[in-house]
């Protein structure tokens, strides 16, 4: 780094560079001393800087940018000039932020009135006026509050006479995509307060956010004095994450005379409260103890149902500690007591929990589905008034159910009789349930132990717990049965042991078809996972047999050297209604060595779809499609990201292997083997095929598997629908998809045909003396034929029309080659030879050269 400056009647000029690759810049500025504050002109070109190279930061990041700074005066309250931060570009861990310029501009008049505007890369842009110098604005800010609640002991002094008013936008770029891939466009978010002497206002306005799964509507902050209290509330219309949805959510409450009051509500979509707790936080601050008190007010609601509260009830923090006394509330035979044995810091407190319905609380995150429900029973003391906390606790959770699926009975126990060693204690019983685990967890690892458990798994009933797979399993039952030691620390465990099924039996719903796994063992050694010849049988009885070793030293990177062998299995047999993507049969065969590290396998063998294999794919959102917006009507392909919502590029890229992974599979497809493609779910669009291939899977650039080969068809149809009419071309033999990657890049040659069984009458009138016309009148057996080639996605289609020579004996020769030299005539036309063909496919006839002149039948009857 070079650095030069000179000071010559107060006025430094400074100059640096760096040409260090982690340092990387340009300095040039001039410093005027003269005046009370400082003035400044610089230019700072940032070639490159890298904060994590220099250790000045863990993760990937460099910076790069012009920085151009003039002001007449550095006065800290009352700054004059502007700051640019011009085309910054910042690259971080994964993204590449190339960001509209920043701007800070402060112009204060001759009265210190402020004028300051700042553009934050066209994301946040934020105004700020008033007579206030800018490093009293906190102070100011915190007076109000200090005003109603003393935060600390601080005092906050503010300027005899000041005001102020903020605004600030913050709105939607297309960058923010960037480091946010889920977030969806947004309107402007808005935030205004007013400050002075008499007034502190705040308020917001968030608009709907929808950020991947999570989805926030309509949310007001408020923030305002009302005589001797602050006024604050912030509510939404609706919050959901996934199943979780809550409807007018809200915090409301108020600052007054050291006391801190809040009311959380939560009602239902139409408007009802179905969720309410409120309480307060006191200052006492008569004398040098400086209580806080912490009280639970009546009113509160659980899943509608008022509950009657200890108005006596307050929890006291002092210098000492802490203690509870009558922190009780009850509904009916439900109740929640917390009470400390004396009204003394550091006394042992105790809670007690009598028949407290879960459903109370998971009510909350749905009410179309019980997510959980049960009888929740506790009894516990804990023990603050030693050198260490003691705890001796039991709990039970009766009826429990999940999914609405009954579980049993949850019994849980947890106590310490020395600093170290915590002993607990895990009992599943009932609905065929019988599992216990016992063992202790140390503070201080014990033989290099953070805990030691044993896990006696009598049984485990698959149908009690498939609730917790949300859906994704069905028709379960049968048990897991077997004995664990679980030892070692969190961030390297081990497991001893072994878990065996017991006519384990289930479907999961996406795939349809049932598994049944007898009597198999998973055992749990040293090195891992060891899995011998485990068994998984299909519906026929016809088994997949998985064997090897999973090897894993730290249960989060695992070693795999396992064979994946099966003879005409069925992994696939679901119904649309399951499985609206794909649905329909398959029977596959496999003889497959994966082995290597799981995140990037070595996969290698054969695989082979059986005859018996009936499977359609429905190209949902998929393929070639139409984008419109803003007026704006564009055809796109699907796997462009832009248009794809980022859940299914997380998915997608979920489904790819490292580029460090090696696949080579052998694809072997037998020849009466149907596939079927639904092209357009709306219309019903489809193609099914069959015919033979001998394909080879790999790896592709991007992680993903592709197929190599060609698939020789052999039969099949193309099914074409356009409002009323339907209408099935045959697929020729000979017909060929060849792939080399991934299949929706792959190049067809397919020729279909649809059996039009017509007149050529119209056809050639025009053509033939008119006493031989009748000739014409008879049907025959056209085929109108459509040809795909090309990319599969994006096919060249092109149409014919032919009278097969096997088919030309039902009518006189001359008839014959009259129609044949009309087809090759209308050929070097297409626009004539296109409007034969939706002639013969739409009107069930052709139509004459000017359709006006004819006067046949057309075949019509």
């Amino acid at each position: 780094i070079h650095l030069a400056d000179s000071l010559s009647q107060k006025i430094a000029d400074i100059t640096g560079s760096s040409t260090d690759p982690n340092i990387n810049f340009e300095l040039k500025a001039l410093a005027d001393l003269n005046g009370k504050y400082p003035a400044l002109k610089a230019d700072l070109n940032i070639l490159n800087f890298d904060p994590q190279a220099l250790n000045l930061y863990n993760d990937t990041m460099q910076i790069k940018g012009q920085i151009n700074a003039d002001f007449a005066s550095l006065n800290p309250d009352y700054p004059n000039g502007t700051l640019t931060y011009a085309e910054p570009r910042i690259r971080m861990a994964g993204y590449n932020l190339n960001l509209d310029s920043i701007i800070f501009r402060s112009q204060p008049d001759a009265d210190s009135i402020q004028n300051i505007y700042l553009n934050a890369s066209n994301i946040l842009h934020l105004a700020l006026n008033g007579h206030i110098p800018l490093t009293q604005i906190g102070n100011a800010a915190m007076s109000h509050v200090n005003s109603h609640f003393h935060i600390s002991d601080t005092a906050y002094k503010a300027p005899a006479n000041y005001n102020m008013t903020l605004n600030a936008d913050a709105v939607y770029h297309p960058i923010l995509k960037t480091w946010l891939p889920d977030l969806k466009p947004f309107d402007t978010i808005k935030i205004a307060s007013v400050l002075d002497p008499g007034t502190f206002t705040v308020d917001a306005y968030l608009p709907r956010i929808i950020y991947g799964t999570n989805r926030v509507d309509s949310g007001v902050v408020k923030i305002y004095e009302a005589g001797d209290t602050l006024r604050y509330s912030a509510s939404l219309k609706r919050f959901s994450q996934g199943q979780l949805q809550l409807w007018y959510p809200s915090v409301t409450g108020g600052l007054r005379n050291d006391s801190i009051y809040t009311r959380v509500t939560i009602k239902d979509s139409l408007r009802q409260d179905q969720f309410a707790l409120g309480g307060a936080i006191s200052h006492d601050l008569r004398n040098d103890s400086a209580l806080t008190y912490v009280r639970m007010y009546k009113g509160i609601l659980l899943d509608y149902q008022r509950w009657d509260v200890n108005p006596a009830n307050r929890i006291v923090l002092g210098n000492g500690g802490f203690y509870i006394r009558d922190f009780m509330m009850n509904k009916g035979n439900e109740s929640i007591a917390v009470q400390s044995e004396q009204p003394d810091f550091k006394s042992p407190f105790n809670v007690d929990i009598k028949n407290f319905a879960l459903s109370n609380f998971t009510r909350m995150i749905s009410r179309d589905t019980l997510i959980a429900d049960g009888s929740l029973n506790v009894a516990a003391k804990i023990d603050l008034s030693d050198s260490f906390p003691k705890v001796n606790a039991t709990a039970s959770i009766q009826q429990l159910v999940a999914y609405n699926e009954p579980i049993g009975t949850l019994d849980l126990t947890a106590k310490n009789e020395t600093e170290n060693v915590y002993q607990a204690g895990v009992k599943l019983s009932g609905n065929d349930n019988d599992i216990q685990v016992n063992g202790s967890y140390f503070l201080q690892p014990v033989d290099s132990n953070q805990f030691k458990f044993d896990l006696a798994m009598n049984a485990l009933s698959l149908k009690s717990i498939q609730g917790l797979t949300f859906g994704s399993l069905k028709n379960s039952s049968g048990f897991l049965r077997g004995t664990i030691n679980i030892s070692g620390t969190t961030t390297s465990p081990k497991l001893l042991g072994e878990l065996r099924t017991d006519n384990l039996n289930t479907t999961v719903t996406m795939l349809g078809s049932p598994f049944l796994m007898p009597s198999e063992t998973i055992a749990f050694t040293r090195q891992g996972i060891t899995l011998n010849n485990f068994t998984i049988k299909d519906a026929q009885g016809q088994s997949m047999v998985i064997d090897g070793d999973v090897k894993t030293k730290d249960y989060t990177k695992y070693f795999l050297g396992l064979t994946a062998k099966a003879s005409k299995w069925m992994p696939v047999n679901v119904t649309k209604k399951d499985n609206e993507l794909f649905y329909g049969k398959l029977i596959m065969s496999s003889d497959l060595s994966i082995k290597g590290l799981a995140t990037a396998p070595t996969v290698n063998g054969d695989l082979t779809i059986h005859d018996s294999t009936r499977l359609t794919y429905a190209m949902i959102d998929k393929g070639p499609a139409i984008q419109e917006s803003d007026g704006i009507v564009r055809f796109i392909d699907s796997r462009d990201t832009t248009f794809i919502d980022s859940s299914q590029i997380v998915v997608a890229s979920a489904m790819r292997l490292s580029r460090a992974a090696t696949v080579n599979v052998n694809v072997g497809i037998e020849k009466n083997a149907v596939f079927g493609v639904v092209i357009d779910p709306v219309t019903g669009d489809n193609l099914q095929v069959s015919g033979e291939a001998n394909l080879n899977a790999a790896l592709g650039a991007d992680g993903s598997v592709g197929l190599t080969g060609t698939y020789e068809l052999n039969d099949g149809y193309y099914e074409l629908n356009y409002n009323f009419l339907k209408r099935k071309f045959k697929i020729n033999p000979g017909s060929m998809i060849t792939l080399s990657g991934d299949p929706l890049d792959a190049e067809v040659d397919i020729t279909a045909a649809y059996f039009a069984n017509i007149a050529p009458y119209e056809l050639v009138e025009k053509q033939v003396d008119q006493a031989e016309l009748n000739y014409y009148k008879q049907r025959l057996p056209f085929e109108v034929l459509l040809k795909l080639k090309g990319k599969v996605m994006k096919p060249e289609i092109s149409f014919d029309i032919i009278l097969p020579e096997d088919k030309q004996n039902v009518v006189a020769t001359s008839v014959a080659e009259q129609v044949q030299r009309k087809l090759t005539e209308i050929r070097n036309d297409p626009s004539i030879l296109n409007k034969q063909v939706f002639a013969a496919l739409i009107l069930g006839r052709f139509v004459a050269d000017d359709p006006f002149a004819s006067s046949g039948s057309g075949g019509l009857e």
